[in-house]
């Protein structure tokens, strides 16, 4: 789902809601504002002697209120996307940066299509079930103990974050972003005779599950983990 259109269609925020707010933002006479969204999720898996031991998932919401009066600057920000929280921080950065102008009415024209389309994935890590990624943590336990016999302990870290963002200013621009990322961490233990060795590969970039595929296949990162050990 597009930046902006996680935005509207999740938390019902329109352009001209965001006009609104902006118009709020330089009512105290500003010379400039803008606002900034941003919706994260984030989640982290990790597999021991081919267990899952932890999966956790967490979701950060918000909206950032700016206003620059000459050389003043006001801040504030929301957890809450709904209507009064963002009036309320607009007021609150107009009035820590407040001169004595008088502000106006601000239009924003929206573009159809995302002008920093920089990550072009169909599917976010953060839409991805859970079960795609355990088999990932599979592929490289079985692999690291598969490599060698004296591997003695395994495990396998899982990293996803996908960042939503929208970026409003009272100079008339509108953008937005989606930001994924993704991460597979693979630690061996070797043992013998009473000696232990460590070793290490780790794997991931701004794309979503098909970067294992297609170029970090599991099993390369735990072979070259227990290599190292």
């Amino acid at each position: 789902m597009p930046g902006r259109a996680i935005f509207l269609e999740r938390y019902g925020v329109t352009v001209q809601d965001i006009e609104t707010y902006l118009g709020v933002a330089l009512e105290r006479g500003g010379d400039y504002a803008d606002l900034f969204f941003e919706l994260r999720f984030n989640h982290s898996i990790s597999q021991e002697e081919h267990i899952v031991k932890t999966a956790t998932k967490a979701v950060n919401l918000g909206v950032g209120v700016r206003v620059l009066s000459g050389e003043k600057t006001g801040y504030a920000y929301s957890e809450n996307l709904d209507r009064e929280s963002i009036l309320k921080a607009a007021r609150t950065a107009a009035f820590i940066a407040s001169s004595a102008r008088v502000g106006g009415k601000i239009g924003i024209d929206a573009p159809a299509h995302n002008q920093h389309d920089l990550y072009s994935v169909a599917r976010m890590p953060a839409d991805l079930a859970i079960a795609e990624k355990i088999a990932l943590l599979r592929q490289a336990d079985e692999a690291a103990h598969a490599y060698d016999p004296r591997i003695r302990q395994v495990q396998v870290t899982y990293i996803d974050d996908t960042r939503h963002i929208l970026l409003a200013s009272s100079d008339g621009r509108y953008v937005w972003d989606v930001q994924p990322m993704v991460r597979l961490n693979v630690s061996c233990v070797a043992e013998e005779n009473g000696n232990r060795q460590s070793g290490h590969q780790g794997a991931g970039g701004g794309r979503t599950l098909e970067i294992f595929r297609e170029g970090f296949d599991p099993r390369t990162l735990a072979s070259g983990a227990g290599r190292q050990a």
